[in-house]
């Protein structure tokens, strides 16, 4: 189990580091999609 959570935090600091990283690159493309993207997400929910 530990071995598990581990492993599992160590690709979530992955992934964190990967988005960041991504985010300065694409930073002016990825906003409005994802902007769009949680809109839409919250229009769902809150239906």
């Amino acid at each position: 189990m530990k071995r598990f959570l581990r492993g599992a935090f160590q690709v979530l600091f992955l992934t964190l580091q990967g988005a960041v990283s991504l985010s300065f690159f694409w930073d002016r493309f990825l906003y409005f999609p994802i902007l769009f993207f949680v809109s839409k997400l919250n229009d769902e929910v809150y239906k």
